[in-house]
């Protein structure tokens, strides 16, 4: 929560219990939570005290065990020690998920694996984590999805395309937002009417 412009957290009674003092933070994830002091981030456990001092530029959340963070332009791991990975640096980074995470090297998106081996070369202009055994990639402009293999299983098809939940997906092709599940198949054809569909299937405006 925000008081009087510093972050703090609340449990689920309402009740203060890391008190506002943070110049921004991000959710807990994995028993810590990113937190921002004086233009520089770190983590925080559930009692607000600091685990992994406030040294990077950017830190991400934590995902299976590591936390993606960035120093003077580079992305890197780091574990819950804090202790930095410094095979593993990149351009750009997210967090893995599914035993993967996606990687920026040389200008193109691919994926590498908890010891820093490539996965699935660097081909795509942008990509995401995965979520269901599938990841949203993107060529040329356009959106599909690929297998933890880096198989091709959607084709690039869409403008924009959310993360799969409970087995669908929300993309928009056409300028309309519709549902896919994960054959690509549309089980909820597009709308024209929709502005946006999210990956939570509840945010649906002027349906």
């Amino acid at each position: 929560v925000n008081v009087s412009g510093k972050w703090g957290y609340i449990n689920r009674e309402g009740d203060m219990v890391i008190e506002p003092t943070l110049d921004d933070v991000l959710d807990f994830s994995e028993g810590r939570a990113s937190a921002n002091v004086g233009g520089r981030w770190g983590f925080i456990n559930r009692r607000g005290e600091v685990v992994i001092n406030h040294t990077f530029d950017f830190a991400g959340r934590f995902t299976e065990g590591l936390a993606s963070v960035m120093s003077r332009g580079v992305w890197s791991f780091i574990d819950k020690s804090g202790f930095k990975f410094k095979n593993l640096q990149f351009y750009n980074a997210w967090g893995f998920s599914e035993g993967l995470a996606c990687v920026e090297i040389g200008g193109t998106w691919g994926y590498i694996d908890k010891q820093g081996k490539l996965a699935i070369k660097p081909s795509f202009s942008s990509a995401r984590e995965f979520s269901e055994g599938l990841a949203r990639v993107q060529k040329n402009g356009k959106w599909g999805y690929i297998d933890v293999k880096g198989g091709m299983v959607i084709v690039f098809d869409f403008e924009e395309a959310n993360d799969f939940l409970e087995g669908l997906a929300s993309v928009r092709k056409n300028g309309a937002w519709g549902f896919i599940d994960r054959t690509g198949k549309f089980v909820i054809k597009p709308d024209r009417k929709s502005t946006r569909l999210n990956s939570s299937h509840t945010d649906i405006s002027r349906m």
